[in-house]
């Protein structure tokens, strides 16, 4: 009896011994893992890499769809950060389970796994051009997977085209001081969550000191949070009535989803409450400051959404009025708003 237990135990060690993975090398070529890994490789899109071949209005600008910086994370079935990556490639994971896979491109610092990557907060001043994107990997069974992560602007972006010089020639010329948002969100979870940050509140430098009317004082200036992405300043760039000013300039936010009209009395209030996002001219017409306010969030349908581009010129056709919070008489201004994903696809126009 006890031989026989031997040879048992020896036929059963040889068939161990047959089939062990030990046999199969540690870096093994593609096709030929070890038992219980399998190999993935993962790949980004949402990024330009072809930039001439997209239009104008989607392509991208000063690094705003360019990785400066990249983070990969790589969970497990309990959304556990397991491995990270600084690039797109390929790595080797146990199999038996379905991955969830972060990217995380020009954002804040992630160091544990999805569920706090989604709750990591991105700002406007210090990571304008945040894009993030999630999938999942089923590696249950499979030796060998592809995987591509699409990676979405967390950011509306506003392009003014132009501004056009329709005043009345009996005022004359028109001088450009600067145009800036207001009422912009300043920050925003990775997982688009809107946090209650507001920067340039009803045109204000500081919420809490009106603009003194009818001059810059109190008004958005470089000194700002996220004056670089909100504000462009111009040295008293002048033109003649019928002149169209080719602006070509750049605004950011995170997406806003009011749509309220522009208060009574705003331009007096110190106290906040959440408003459409605007797109404000100080210029000056005979040496008096005037501000021409474009609500643009309420004139489309859900506000300003992430991801996408939105073009607006903008024609004078009267006096501005003494502050960004006190709307334009009717008929002072025309504009034009069209809407353009960021990244290629569908166009949709509106006109306001």
């Amino acid at each position: 009896m006890k031989k026989l237990t031997l040879l048992l135990l020896a036929a059963v060690w040889g068939a161990c011994a047959l089939s062990s993975c030990n046999k199969v090398p540690v870096n093994p070529p593609a096709g030929n893992q070890p038992c219980g890994t399998a190999r993935l490789t993962i790949s980004l899109s949402g990024i330009d890499a072809n930039i001439e071949t997209r239009g104008s209005s989607t392509a991208e600008n000063a690094g705003d769809k360019t990785a400066s910086s990249l983070q990969i994370i790589i969970c497990d079935s309990e959304g556990n950060r397991i491995k990270a990556l600084e690039e797109e490639g390929t790595v080797t994971l146990s199999k038996g389970m379905v991955y969830t896979v972060v990217a995380i491109v020009n954002g804040p610092g992630v160091s544990s796994g999805v569920y706090e990557a989604r709750r990591t907060v991105a700002n406007l001043a210090t990571n304008p051009f945040v894009m993030y994107g999630e999938s999942t990997v089923d590696l249950t069974s499979s030796d060998e997977e592809t995987l591509t992560v699409q990676v979405k602007s967390l950011a509306s972006r506003i392009y003014l085209t132009g501004i056009k010089n329709g005043l009345p020639p009996a005022f004359g010329g028109f001088t450009l001081k600067k145009v800036y948002l207001c009422n912009v969100m300043g920050a925003v979870k990775l997982d688009g969550t809107k946090v209650a940050t507001w920067y340039n509140q009803y045109g204000r430098k500081d919420l809490a000191t009106p603009i003194t009317p009818n001059s810059v004082t109190g008004a958005v200036d470089e000194t700002t949070p996220a004056a670089s992405r909100t504000l462009v300043t111009y040295n008293d760039q002048g033109f003649s009535i019928g002149a169209n000013f080719l602006a070509k300039k750049y605004f950011y936010t995170f997406p806003n989803t009011c749509r309220t009209p522009v208060p009574d009395n705003l331009a007096s209030l110190t106290t906040w409450t959440d408003q459409a996002t605007w797109l404000t001219i100080c210029g000056s017409v005979q040496g008096k400051i005037y501000y021409w306010t474009a609500n643009i969030g309420a004139g489309l349908a859900g506000g300003l959404q992430r991801n996408t581009s939105y073009d607006v010129a903008i024609v004078l056709k009267n006096l501005g009025s003494s502050d960004p919070g006190t709307p334009v008489t009717e008929g002072s201004a025309d504009i034009s708003v069209n809407i353009l994903p960021w990244t290629a696809g569908e166009e949709i126009t509106e006109t306001i």
